[in-house]
């Protein structure tokens, strides 16, 4: 999923950098000097922005975030994120209690993806923190 949203950052730049270059050939037809400063403007954005998204595009693939569909955040399975959920359990923070609209009227929320990841024993801890080791 994350990698199609960077494949989109890159494709909307390379459409600015087009739209650019259609704009610079307008002001040179033209001899619109501001038409000619705008495009330069829009290629220069486009080729900055478009090496920026392809960096990172990049160091996400490296450090193995297209892997799944979820963000590393969202599976939960390291220690850290397992520490904060209790954390955000303990203190009320919860997201999935704390995402109810007025539209569930009190209806229990389904379980979220970081929730299905978690091994009995992690599941556990996050019904009583107070069970953990620590």
């Amino acid at each position: 999923m994350a990698q199609f949203l960077g494949d989109i950052a890159f494709a909307l730049w390379t459409a600015l950098f087009v739209g650019g270059l259609i704009a610079w050939h307008v002001g040179s037809k033209e001899a619109a000097g501001l038409i000619k400063t705008a495009a330069t403007i829009m290629i220069v954005m486009s080729i900055g922005g478009g090496a920026c998204t392809s960096y990172f595009w990049f160091q996400y693939q490296r450090a193995g975030e297209f892997d799944t569909a979820y963000p590393s955040m969202m599976r939960a399975t390291d220690d850290t994120s397992m520490r904060q959920l209790m954390r955000m359990r303990t203190e009320g923070e919860m997201p999935m209690e704390q995402m109810r609209s007025d539209g569930m009227q009190g209806r229990p929320m389904t379980r979220s993806p970081a929730e299905e990841s978690l091994t009995p024993e992690q599941q556990e801890l996050l019904k009583d923190p107070n069970k953990h080791p620590m």
